[in-house]
């Protein structure tokens, strides 16, 4: 075949290329899934409150409960609040804007979180009676995904950087190394050492060196 080392090389490039960027994206995709979880601890932490509020709920201390609910808002600097499925407010100052026109009580704080939105999302975690539920707009210290864009960084930019290199060392050792041997045995047969021979691996690598011409 004619230009055997040209295919040889075009098929290398276009079959690493190809791998490559499947590979980068599955582990983007999947570096991504992963940081968009919210963390076990602070799932639980979540699930928490929700069980104290539904404790002082259902002994009828309305009074107290707007207090846990203004106390916890200071400290998270985030809002609170209990409501029905039917988003009457049972507790609390007010509801959230995010549901001016919408049916939806919040998120299951076991779901992903969208992590390319600048808002947090509400949270929500349903009472025994599954007629009332706790909701929260999740803490920005529960954020996931702190560290999805050095990750990005470095699976599309370093990541690639490293392997390219890797392959250009790889190609220029393979076409490098038979010229600087053709090279020096040049060299010394012109020094005067007749007897300098160019090793016999040298010869199919210099075929296919020819055949690039």
């Amino acid at each position: 075949m004619k230009r055997r080392l040209f295919w040889k090389l075009f098929a290398i490039l276009v079959a690493g290329t190809v791998a490559l960027y499947g590979a980068i994206d599955w582990l983007a995709n999947h570096t991504e899934q992963r940081m968009s979880l919210i963390a076990e601890k602070h799932q639980l932490e979540m699930k928490s409150w929700a069980a104290e509020a539904e404790a002082i709920y259902k002994a009828g201390e309305m009074q107290l409960l707007d207090q846990w609910i203004e106390d916890l808002e200071k400290r998270e600097d985030t809002w609170v609040a209990i409501a029905g499925s039917d988003l009457t407010l049972l507790a609390g100052n007010y509801m959230d804007d995010y549901y001016t026109g919408s049916l939806r009580l919040g998120r299951n704080v076991e779901y992903m979180i969208h992590l390319y939105y600048a808002y947090n999302p509400i949270m929500e975690l349903p009472f025994v009676d599954g007629h009332t539920h706790f909701l929260v707009r999740l803490p920005q210290r529960m954020r996931p995904g702190g560290f999805l864009k050095p990750a990005q960084l470095l699976l599309q930019i370093a990541l690639p950087f490293v392997v390219l290199a890797l392959v250009c060392l790889m190609l220029y050792r393979h076409l490098v190394t038979p010229i600087q041997k053709l090279e020096k045995a040049t060299r010394q047969f012109n020094e005067g050492n007749y007897d300098a021979r160019v090793s016999q691996s040298l010869g199919a690598r210099n075929d296919e060196l020819a055949s690039l011409a």
